[in-house]
């Protein structure tokens, strides 16, 4: 499946801790940044938030509200893959 560039970009929170940006791990200071970074050349994607079953609601609202006050208006939650992704 070819990525288009404008697709939305994938938070995934992981149940363990931490998160994927994009598939690949990263900081919540590293997610800051790449957020800002794209936002910047980018001001309108989009961004899809991903907790994997077990992670807190509160932890997924806090991921909500810092790609929000980076810039993005468009966010939006994705229910968690079946089987963990296992």
């Amino acid at each position: 499946v070819a990525r288009d560039s404008a697709a939305a970009i994938v938070i995934l929170l992981k149940a363990a801790g931490g998160q994927d940006y994009d598939g690949r791990p990263a900081s919540l200071q590293q997610v800051r940044a790449r957020l800002r970074a794209i936002l910047a050349v980018d001001p309108g994607r989009s961004f899809l938030i991903r907790p994997e079953p077990g992670v807190p609601v509160q932890r997924a609202v806090d991921m909500f509200q810092t790609v929000r006050e980076a810039g993005a208006y468009a966010v939006s939650f994705s229910p968690p893959r079946e089987g963990g992704g296992r």
